[in-house]
Protein backbone atom coordinates (compact mmCIF):
# COMPACT_ATOMS: atom_id res chain seq x y z
CA UNK A 1 0.00 0.00 0.00
CA UNK A 2 2.51 2.45 0.47
CA UNK A 3 4.00 2.61 -2.45
CA UNK A 4 0.89 2.46 -4.19
CA UNK A 5 -0.06 5.69 -2.46
CA UNK A 6 3.45 7.21 -2.80
CA UNK A 7 2.76 7.01 -6.76
CA UNK A 8 -0.63 8.39 -6.47
CA UNK A 9 0.83 11.28 -4.94
CA UNK A 10 3.39 11.72 -7.66
CA UNK A 11 0.95 12.16 -9.77
CA UNK A 12 -1.51 14.10 -8.36
CA UNK A 13 -0.23 16.14 -5.09
CA UNK A 14 -3.73 17.35 -4.32
CA UNK A 15 -5.04 14.06 -3.66
CA UNK A 16 -5.96 12.81 -0.56
CA UNK A 17 -4.46 9.71 0.36
CA UNK A 18 -5.85 7.30 2.94
CA UNK A 19 -4.52 3.44 2.95
CA UNK A 20 -5.37 1.03 5.09
CA UNK A 21 -3.73 -1.96 5.92
CA UNK A 22 -3.81 -4.91 8.61
CA UNK A 23 -1.22 -5.69 11.46
CA UNK A 24 0.40 -8.83 9.86
CA UNK A 25 0.41 -6.77 6.20
CA UNK A 26 2.23 -4.11 8.17
CA UNK A 27 4.58 -5.80 10.76
CA UNK A 28 5.18 -9.22 8.85
CA UNK A 29 5.39 -9.12 4.70
CA UNK A 30 5.01 -5.11 4.52
CA UNK A 31 7.43 -3.86 6.89
CA UNK A 32 9.84 -2.84 4.51
CA UNK A 33 7.64 -0.23 3.07
CA UNK A 34 6.05 0.35 6.47
CA UNK A 35 9.77 1.85 7.64
CA UNK A 36 10.42 3.51 4.78
CA UNK A 37 6.85 5.51 4.59
CA UNK A 38 7.11 6.69 8.21
CA UNK A 39 11.04 8.23 7.92
CA UNK A 40 9.80 10.02 4.37
CA UNK A 41 7.70 11.61 5.79
CA UNK A 42 4.72 12.24 2.78
CA UNK A 43 1.63 13.50 3.17
CA UNK A 44 -0.44 9.94 3.45
CA UNK A 45 -2.69 8.79 6.41
CA UNK A 46 -1.64 5.04 7.08
CA UNK A 47 -4.46 3.09 9.41
CA UNK A 48 -3.88 -0.09 10.33
CA UNK A 49 -6.20 -3.22 11.53
CA UNK A 50 -4.73 -4.30 14.46
CA UNK A 51 -6.76 -7.55 15.86
CA UNK A 52 -3.39 -9.83 16.86
CA UNK A 53 -4.12 -12.40 14.46
CA UNK A 54 -4.02 -13.48 10.69
CA UNK A 55 -7.63 -13.49 9.67
CA UNK A 56 -7.50 -14.92 6.43
CA UNK A 57 -5.77 -17.90 7.61
CA UNK A 58 -7.51 -19.47 10.25
CA UNK A 59 -6.39 -17.21 12.99
CA UNK A 60 -2.44 -17.40 13.48
CA UNK A 61 -0.52 -15.40 15.69
CA UNK A 62 0.57 -12.09 14.00
CA UNK A 63 3.72 -10.10 14.68
CA UNK A 64 1.37 -7.61 17.20
CA UNK A 65 0.02 -10.07 19.09
CA UNK A 66 0.87 -9.60 22.59
CA UNK A 67 3.16 -12.26 24.65
CA UNK A 68 1.36 -14.57 26.33
CA UNK A 69 -2.08 -14.30 24.32
CA UNK A 70 -4.10 -17.64 23.45
CA UNK A 71 -5.54 -18.82 20.55
CA UNK A 72 -8.99 -20.47 20.57
CA UNK A 73 -7.10 -23.65 19.93
CA UNK A 74 -5.02 -23.38 23.40
CA UNK A 75 -1.94 -21.91 22.15
CA UNK A 76 0.03 -19.57 23.38
CA UNK A 77 2.11 -16.51 22.17
CA UNK A 78 5.56 -16.37 23.54
CA UNK A 79 7.16 -13.75 21.10
CA UNK A 80 7.64 -10.52 22.02
CA UNK A 81 5.34 -8.08 19.94
CA UNK A 82 6.10 -5.32 16.81
CA UNK A 83 4.89 -2.14 18.88
CA UNK A 84 3.77 -0.64 15.52
CA UNK A 85 4.00 3.22 17.58
CA UNK A 86 6.73 3.34 18.53
CA UNK A 87 8.56 1.90 15.49
CA UNK A 88 6.59 4.73 13.86
CA UNK A 89 7.77 7.49 16.41
CA UNK A 90 11.28 6.38 16.29
CA UNK A 91 11.17 6.63 12.76
CA UNK A 92 10.39 10.05 12.95
CA UNK A 93 6.75 9.73 12.23
CA UNK A 94 4.79 13.24 12.79
CA UNK A 95 1.44 11.95 13.95
CA UNK A 96 0.84 8.93 15.51
CA UNK A 97 -1.94 7.65 17.24
CA UNK A 98 -3.48 4.42 18.68
CA UNK A 99 -7.30 3.84 19.20
CA UNK A 100 -10.04 1.08 19.85
CA UNK A 101 -12.81 0.72 17.03
CA UNK A 102 -15.17 0.36 20.21
CA UNK A 103 -14.56 4.15 20.94
CA UNK A 104 -16.34 6.22 18.15
CA UNK A 105 -15.76 9.44 19.84
CA UNK A 106 -11.99 9.32 20.44
CA UNK A 107 -11.48 7.44 17.03
CA UNK A 108 -13.56 9.79 15.24
CA UNK A 109 -11.58 12.67 16.97
CA UNK A 110 -8.50 10.89 15.52
CA UNK A 111 -9.50 10.70 12.04
CA UNK A 112 -10.27 14.28 12.02
CA UNK A 113 -7.32 15.51 13.48
CA UNK A 114 -5.55 13.59 10.61
CA UNK A 115 -6.84 14.64 7.57
CA UNK A 116 -6.21 18.00 8.90
CA UNK A 117 -2.05 16.97 9.13
CA UNK A 118 0.38 17.89 6.91
CA UNK A 119 3.13 14.35 6.68
CA UNK A 120 2.51 11.37 7.43
CA UNK A 121 -0.44 9.76 9.83
CA UNK A 122 0.37 6.67 10.82
CA UNK A 123 -3.18 5.16 13.60
CA UNK A 124 -3.52 1.80 15.04
CA UNK A 125 -6.78 0.99 15.37
CA UNK A 126 -6.95 -2.04 18.02
CA UNK A 127 -9.75 -4.34 15.98
CA UNK A 128 -11.27 -7.26 16.85
CA UNK A 129 -11.43 -10.47 14.68
CA UNK A 130 -14.81 -11.79 15.71
CA UNK A 131 -14.11 -14.63 14.04
CA UNK A 132 -10.41 -15.72 15.50
CA UNK A 133 -9.31 -13.48 18.05
CA UNK A 134 -12.55 -12.38 20.18
CA UNK A 135 -12.51 -15.45 22.49
CA UNK A 136 -11.84 -15.47 26.31
CA UNK A 137 -7.74 -15.07 26.76
CA UNK A 138 -7.12 -12.78 23.80
CA UNK A 139 -5.18 -9.75 24.71
CA UNK A 140 -7.36 -8.22 21.34
CA UNK A 141 -10.71 -8.89 22.30
CA UNK A 142 -13.70 -6.34 22.35
CA UNK A 143 -14.46 -7.55 26.28
CA UNK A 144 -10.55 -7.47 27.14
CA UNK A 145 -9.96 -4.10 25.47
CA UNK A 146 -12.92 -2.69 27.28
CA UNK A 147 -12.33 -4.09 30.39
CA UNK A 148 -8.43 -2.30 30.02
CA UNK A 149 -9.39 1.06 28.70
CA UNK A 150 -8.17 3.52 31.26
CA UNK A 151 -8.03 6.96 28.62
CA UNK A 152 -5.49 9.77 30.51
CA UNK A 153 -8.16 12.77 29.34
CA UNK A 154 -10.81 13.25 26.88
CA UNK A 155 -9.32 13.49 23.34
CA UNK A 156 -11.51 16.39 21.13
CA UNK A 157 -9.57 17.78 17.58
CA UNK A 158 -9.25 21.71 17.74
CA UNK A 159 -9.34 22.95 13.92
CA UNK A 160 -5.41 25.20 13.45
CA UNK A 161 -6.29 28.72 13.11
CA UNK A 162 -3.45 31.25 12.53
CA UNK A 163 -2.27 33.67 15.43
CA UNK A 164 -4.19 37.12 15.30
CA UNK A 165 -1.47 39.72 16.34
CA UNK A 166 -0.78 43.16 16.43
CA UNK A 167 2.65 44.57 14.73
CA UNK A 168 4.08 47.62 16.13
CA UNK A 169 6.90 49.83 14.57
CA UNK A 170 10.44 48.25 15.77
CA UNK A 171 11.48 49.26 19.20
CA UNK A 172 7.82 50.66 20.26
CA UNK A 173 7.19 49.01 24.09
CA UNK A 174 3.25 47.50 24.26
CA UNK A 175 3.02 49.81 27.02
CA UNK A 176 3.89 52.96 25.41
CA UNK A 177 2.22 56.03 24.46
CA UNK A 178 2.34 55.16 20.89
CA UNK A 179 0.80 51.86 21.59
CA UNK A 180 -2.00 53.11 23.07
CA UNK A 181 -2.49 55.78 20.04
CA UNK A 182 -2.27 52.78 17.87
CA UNK A 183 -5.31 50.89 20.00
CA UNK A 184 -7.22 54.29 19.88
CA UNK A 185 -7.28 54.48 16.16
CA UNK A 186 -8.33 51.12 16.18
CA UNK A 187 -11.15 51.17 17.97
CA UNK A 188 -12.43 54.31 16.27
CA UNK A 189 -12.17 52.08 13.37
CA UNK A 190 -14.27 49.40 14.80
CA UNK A 191 -16.65 52.01 15.58
CA UNK A 192 -16.77 53.85 12.35
CA UNK A 193 -17.30 50.66 11.13
CA UNK A 194 -20.26 49.64 12.84
CA UNK A 195 -22.11 53.28 12.97
CA UNK A 196 -24.49 53.87 10.38
CA UNK A 197 -24.16 56.02 7.69
CA UNK A 198 -24.51 59.86 7.38
CA UNK A 199 -26.87 61.27 4.99
CA UNK A 200 -23.76 62.67 2.72
CA UNK A 201 -22.64 59.00 2.56
CA UNK A 202 -26.25 57.93 1.40
CA UNK A 203 -26.08 60.78 -1.06
CA UNK A 204 -23.36 59.89 -2.20
CA UNK A 205 -24.29 55.78 -2.77
CA UNK A 206 -27.37 57.08 -4.23
CA UNK A 207 -25.46 58.98 -7.17
CA UNK A 208 -22.56 56.35 -7.33
CA UNK A 209 -25.88 53.86 -7.75
CA UNK A 210 -26.96 56.05 -10.84
CA UNK A 211 -30.54 55.60 -8.93
CA UNK A 212 -33.82 57.58 -11.47
CA UNK A 213 -33.44 61.24 -11.47
CA UNK A 214 -36.93 61.94 -9.67
CA UNK A 215 -35.14 59.71 -6.64
CA UNK A 216 -31.61 62.14 -6.43
CA UNK A 217 -34.43 65.20 -6.68
CA UNK A 218 -37.04 63.64 -4.01
CA UNK A 219 -33.60 62.69 -1.64
CA UNK A 220 -32.49 66.92 -2.66
CA UNK A 221 -35.92 67.60 -1.39
CA UNK A 222 -35.78 65.94 1.65
CA UNK A 223 -32.76 68.02 3.13
CA UNK A 224 -34.08 71.18 1.50
CA UNK A 225 -37.26 71.14 3.54
CA UNK A 226 -35.35 70.12 6.43
CA UNK A 227 -33.26 73.03 6.49
CA UNK A 228 -36.41 75.51 5.78
CA UNK A 229 -34.55 76.45 2.37
CA UNK A 230 -36.24 77.47 -0.67
CA UNK A 231 -38.23 74.59 -2.87
CA UNK A 232 -36.56 74.06 -5.94
CA UNK A 233 -38.74 74.67 -9.42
Amino acid sequence: MPSVGTGAMLANKKLIAIGISGDGDTGAIGIGQFVHLMRRNLPIIYIIEDNGCYGLTKGQFSPTADLGSKLKTGVVNDLPPIDTCALAIELGATFVARSFSGDKKQLLSLLKAALAHRGTVMLDVISPCVTFNDHEGSTKSYAYVKDHDDPVEEVSFVPFFEDITRRLRAGHDPGSDDARRVEAVSEEARRRATTRPTRSRALKRLHETRAPRRVRDRHHLHRARSRRLPRRS
